[in-house]
């Protein structure tokens, strides 16, 4: 909150670790030096999905007190927050990948070969 305090910027940002979202859904994934996030058993079909369970608000109590804290601390200076954490995509490429890519190969091969898979388990499909 400091920087915030100081400078009178026009919005603190909140960052959230990638790993945050996979351990929250039950999912290991190891930091790995040198190389990045690491899933130890990638995603290969639609049926990997059954090995992660459904987030539970205990999964995410961390983050929420963490969110509501820093939204308590910015009302007084009437300063916006921004949240940033992995978007659908980067997730399911990790998940998928099992590492970091520049060429997403494996996870447009599943995408392009079996496209229910991808539209049913698109972002705008989730309740």
């Amino acid at each position: 909150m400091q920087p915030v305090r100081r400078y009178g910027v026009d919005a603190a940002i909140l960052f959230s670790d990638i790993v945050v979202p996979y351990h929250a859904l039950g999912f290991g994934i190891d930091i790995v030096p040198g190389r990045g996030p690491i899933i130890g058993q990638p995603f290969t079909s639609s049926d990997d999905l059954s090995r992660l369970h459904d987030l539970q608000d205990s999964d995410i109590a961390h983050v929420t007190a963490t969110v509501d804290l820093v939204v308590e601390q910015l009302a007084a200076s009437n300063t916006p927050l921004i949240g940033f954490a992995g978007a659908p995509f980067t997730v399911a490429s990790y998940l998928v990948e099992g590492a970091p890519t520049r060429d997403f190969a494996v996870i447009k091969t599943l995408m392009h070969s079996n496209p229910h898979f991808s539209l049913n388990y698109s972002i705008d499909s989730w309740p």
